[in-house]
């Protein structure tokens, strides 16, 4: 995972996406790389729900937003 910074940082086996992307603060914003097959869309998919059901639930959280960039004709 890159962080703003550029450097590498890899998430402990046992770390939640949720808790780090949520330590990350208010305009928070996350980048996941890696090879193919890796999991990125399962991961950002899993966070997404996680993060929808925070919005539904609580009046103050943002609403998730997925766009799939590799779509758009730029």
């Amino acid at each position: 995972m890159e962080t703003a910074s550029a450097s590498s940082y890899h998430l402990p086996p046992e770390t939640q996406l949720i808790d780090y992307f949520t330590d990350l603060g208010l305009g928070r914003s996350l980048l996941l790389l890696g090879a193919p097959g890796a999991g990125k869309t399962i991961s950002l998919l899993a966070l997404a729900k996680t993060l929808l059901h925070q919005a539904e639930t609580t009046a103050e959280a943002p609403m998730p937003v997925v766009l799939n960039l590799s779509n758009w004709n730029l």
